[in-house]
């Protein structure tokens, strides 16, 4: 067996016969088909590669019967016929094609063609005389039509064609009498073809994100649909006729212009899904409540002044969203709901808890953000199954001791409260797992938190702490810590004792700057995620280095002068943010920065080398290109400077130029003493060159040699240097 089979042996199988290969995300440029064997291959996965054509491959792979190749960069395919007879499954989705393969008319077998996200501007008319094709997706294309259906199709259940260009759909659909699924949201229609009721088993039609006004009365008459989807429509008015379609599981009405829905509604008794989002209505129907398999409801973003308590009666309802209304309280019959799951009536100016809430024993999701609280209802407490409560920006000043009774409660937010610091008996939300703290009026670290051993996420950003207890390293599950801009003077190093830590962001947009990072961080060996931006750092420590797992290192808008050499060291880097520093050189090593797909940014520094436009681009492979040739012609002119002058200098001069360099004093003594006497004095201006190259890296630059020699009086030679450096460049030019 060569190399090639033998690394590909642990990704095939076996099933039912057919040799089945999953060569997916392996950076693949071309199919290695000498590696396997071709005749026997019945399943191909070439997903997320980096492929531009299949061709040869394809017209050898006779016996293949299902070929993923979606995520690549496919722009061809075999223009002649293609001898897969024995095709079931193609999906070429997520790539560049232009136009269905003709060839493809060949694949007489093919049950599933998934064409969605190319650049394919049209419809073949083959697509539609396959006597088996089952699914065709060419959604997020550019298609403006569909081709003439001569005859009727009995076998095309399902056709996705959203994210197109149509702006009128042709009357030829109809001939898809087998239909089950179309999927149209996404165009531009504003009408439906006349004889769309011959599409009897259609049982899913999505019009999203078109430009109807009204509901195309054609939609009434297919009496097998089981979901309607008109979001984000123009549609001011929902005919009576709505009640014809009796079989309706799921109507979603969202973001349209929507004032009134009709009593009708009410007969749909199988709904489960009402989705009316976003529409100007002031009153439900009453009728409503005959629903009584509604499961969820969603009138969100909508006038409601008040939940009608008829509503109550729909006693399976699961999921209820009344966000950003102006719902004051709640009717008493609200406790009927005795199956809620979740219920969302944030954004409603509510400045009294409605505590019927506490009755609603199967409560696990409860959103009461953006209101005015400043207290919630003691009998809260009672909701043992709650989870996620969110109380975000509202008045409260203290913590609500009811809080701490919910012992199943795993997610708090009490973002942006007024809150100063937590009762000793949160120490009871053992199952607590984030807790969001943010924007309150915290100045010491709440020493309860350091008992919630169970904790994996704390959020205390934009409080006033200065300092972390040294218990924090009790915290043992904890992998995300936000403490940014709060006023810690130092870099507080009782984070670096986390054992599980995986984010910590320390940004100081509004917080008082650290000015340095305590090598302690080369501990945190986890972490794959970093920020300590809006800082005034002007380097970094070595350690951080040790950091092999960091993937996100985010140090913009700080004073750092160069790229610190430890992040280079970092191979697992996925993205490195370095804008608005003070960085005039960015080294070569940039380009060995996690592979060429990462995420770079140095725009907004004093960029010299390379110019602003190639930083701009924030590509490193072209970024260490430019600087791997600009230092090896910028070290040649040094070098040839250095010769032209070196035995020029008097040996009186040494000290005083070599310490404008920025040469060490240790260094200038060592050299002093091991070339000592007369004739050994003159090697040590060489000597001295050596160590400020050495010393000071790509810092030893032909500009600053210019401009230290000027410096020191030696004008003549400075000027000299001048014209050889400007030679150089109109050369390089």
């Amino acid at each position: 067996m060569t190399e090639a089979k033998q690394k590909l042996s642990d990704e095939c199988y076996t099933s039912n016969g057919t040799v089945c290969l999953n060569l997916s995300n392996r950076g693949l440029k071309k199919i290695p088909a000498k590696a396997f064997d071709i005749k026997k291959l019945g399943f191909l996965c070439v997903s997320d590669n980096e492929l531009h054509s299949i061709s040869d491959f394809l017209e050898a792979a006779k016996g293949l019967k299902y070929f993923v190749a979606n995520n690549n960069r496919i722009e061809s395919f075999p223009k002649s016929s293609i001898n897969l007879y024995q095709l079931t499954c193609l999906d070429l989705s997520f790539n560049r094609l232009r136009e269905v393969p003709g060839s493809l008319e060949s694949c007489k077998s093919l049950k599933f063609l998934n064409l969605c996200s190319n650049s394919i501007t049209e419809i073949p008319d083959f697509c539609f005389s396959f006597r088996r094709l089952e699914v065709l997706s060419l959604g997020s294309n550019r298609i403006k039509c569909l081709p003439e259906i001569g005859s009727k199709n009995w076998t095309l259940k399902s056709l996705v064609l959203e994210s197109n260009c149509f702006t009128e759909l042709s009357g030829s659909v109809c001939n898809l009498v087998a239909l089950q699924s179309l999927r149209l949201n996404g165009n531009s229609l504003t009408s439906l073809p006349r004889q769309l009721d011959s599409l009897e088993q259609l049982q899913i039609l999505r019009l999203d994100n078109n430009k109807f006004e009204f509901m195309p009365c054609q939609i009434f008459d297919l009496e097998s649909l089981v979901e309607l989807g008109l979001s984000h429509n123009q549609i001011s008015e929902v005919p009576e006729e709505i009640a014809k379609l009796a079989r309706l599981d799921i109507l979603n009405l969202s973001f349209n212009n929507i004032e009134e829905l009709p009593n009708e509604i009410g007969y749909l008794s199988e709904l489960k899904n009402l989705n009316a989002e976003g529409n100007p209505l002031q009153l439900i129907p009453t009728s409503l409540a005959r629903l009584g398999c509604l499961l969820e409801l969603n009138l969100g973003k909508a006038d409601l002044t008040e939940f009608d308590e008829n509503f109550c009666f729909c006693s399976n309802l699961r999921v209820l969203n009344l966000a950003s209304n102006g719902i004051l309280f709640l009717p008493l019959e609200f406790s009927n709901l005795k199956i809620l799951s979740i219920l969302d009536l944030s954004s409603n100016g509510l400045e009294i808890f409605p505590e019927i809430i506490a009755t609603l024993p199967a409560l696990e999701v409860l959103l009461l953000g953006d209101n005015r609280l400043t207290d919630v209802s003691d009998e809260l407490g009672r909701l043992k199954r709650l989870k996620q409560l969110t109380l975000e920006n509202n008045d409260f000043e203290e913590f609500p001791q009811s809080l701490c009774e919910l012992e199943s409660l795993q997610v708090l937010n009490l973002t942006g409260n007024r809150l100063a610091n937590l009762p000793d008996d949160f120490k009871k939300l053992r199952q607590l797992r984030i807790l969001q703290l943010p924007g309150n009026a915290i100045e010491e670290f709440p020493d309860v938190l350091c008992r919630m051993k169970q904790l994996e996420q704390l959020d205390l950003a934009g409080n006033r702490i200065a300092q972390l207890p040294e218990d924090l390293k009790q915290l043992t599950c904890l992998e995300s810590l936000n403490l940014s801009n709060n006023n810690f003077s130092d870099f507080p190093t009782e984070v670096c004792v986390v054992p599980a830590l995986r984010q910590l962001r320390l940004h100081q947009g509004s917080g008082k700057k650290l000015l340095q990072i305590h090598e302690d961080i080369g501990c945190l060996d986890l972490l794959t995620h970093l920020d300590l931006s809006d800082n005034e750092l002007t380097s970094l420590p070595e350690t951080l280095g040790r950091l092999t797992q960091l993937r996100d290192l985010l140090l913009q808008n700080n004073r750092l002068k160069v790229v610190p050499d430890a992040v280079r060291q970092l191979k697992s880097l996925n993205t490195l943010k370095l804008e608005n520093n003070l960085i005039a050189y960015l080294p070569r090593s940039i380009e060995e920065l996690g592979g060429q797909s990462v995420n770079f940014n140095a725009e907004g520094n004093p960029s010299k080398v390379p110019p602003a436009e190639i930083v701009f681009g924030g590509e490193v492979k072209p970024i260490g290109a430019f600087v791997h040739k600009y230092d090896e012609r910028e070290q040649s002119l040094v070098k040839r400077m250095i010769e032209a002058i070196q035995y020029r200098i008097d040996k009186a001069d040494f000290r005083h130029l070599f310490r404008k360099l920025g040469v060490s004093e240790d260094r200038m003594t060592a050299i002093e003493k091991e070339f000592k006497g007369k004739e050994k004095s003159k090697e040590r201006i060489p000597q001295g060159f050596l160590a400020w190259q050495e010393e000071k890296s790509h810092l030893a630059t032909s500009g600053e040699l210019i401009r230290i020699l000027h410096l020191i009086g030696l004008t003549k030679m400075s000027a000299e240097l001048r014209s050889q450096k400007a030679v150089t460049d109109m050369i390089r030019l």
